[in-house]
């Protein structure tokens, strides 16, 4: 869902070029989003770890949660709010590069942690290399081609060819059926993704557990069935112990050594 969004952020350039900004305008104010989201990402682990440290079992998911509720207002305002004053290239400069910075926690502060909490450890590289592809598959294919479908199909955007000349009413059209698709295609999934996330306080504690409970059995000498072969050392006591008649050994004496010797798995 969240990624859908990020596909749908590919057309803020043309978005900005629409409303009036110029070429380099329109490209620099992107750029500046994409470099908050940069730092956003490191800044997003910092929070993640202070959550985590006081609230073990809610601090991941927490750090989504705010990612999504702190910046999906603020590209609320982008879209609908600021158009309607006219705002300088700066305002729409510190709107974006805020967002930026608030909107790339999750994948640093929660997916990526999380995952590598309730997995096993021979499978963590794999499943988080199928969490990305997956995730940015359907980013790609959902988000940038529901967007333009939306604007096209939905909102009446119509493409113009680089000889036709595109007047000032057509242009207000294509602005307006793009501001409604990118809007629709980042606002609403971001909200889900709010939403969605909270489930992680009660899954993650439970995951987390059951997780660590598995490790334990596998590293313990004794649960381990990769560590110790019931049925060999079972064979090599009874010959040891349990036969009868050589050396006047009692076999009641290697009975009671063996059934000590080998604690119970159950």
């Amino acid at each position: 869902m969240g990624v859908m969004a990020f596909g749908a952020m590919n057309f803020l350039t043309m978005w900005f070029q629409l409303g009036g900004m110029s070429d380099f305008a329109s490209g620099l104010l992107v750029s500046i989003m994409r470099v908050g989201q940069g730092f956003g990402s490191m800044l997003g682990g910092y929070v993640s770890d202070f959550l985590t440290e006081r609230y073990p079992n809610h601090g991941r998911a927490l750090t989504a949660q705010i990612s999504k509720i702190g910046s999906t207002p603020i590209m609320f305002t982008v879209i609908y709010i600021l158009p309607l004053s006219n705002p300088s290239p700066a305002m729409y400069a510190f709107m974006l590069l805020s967002f930026g910075l608030i909107t790339s926690w999750t994948e640093p502060g929660c997916n990526a942690p999380v995952l590598s909490e309730i997995v096993p450890d021979e499978q963590r590289a794999s499943i988080l290399a199928w969490s990305h592809a997956t995730s940015r598959m359907s980013g790609a294919i959902f988000g940038m081609f529901l967007t333009g479908w939306l604007a096209e199909v939905v909102f009446g955007y119509r493409p113009i060819s680089i000889e036709e000349a595109q007047s000032a009413e057509l242009r207000e059209a294509n602005y307006n059926a793009l501001t409604n698709s990118v809007g629709i295609l980042s606002i609403i999934p971001w909200s889900i993704c709010a939403v969605a996330y909270g489930g992680l306080h009660w899954s993650y504690p439970k995951d987390k557990l059951k997780t660590n409970l598995l490790s334990q059995r596998e590293d313990s000498p004794i649960c381990s069935p990769r560590s110790i072969d019931l049925h060999h050392v079972g064979s090599d006591f009874a010959t040891t112990y349990g036969k009868e008649g050589e050396d006047g050994d009692d076999p009641k004496i290697g009975r009671e050594e063996t059934d000590f010797m080998i604690p119970s798995l159950n």
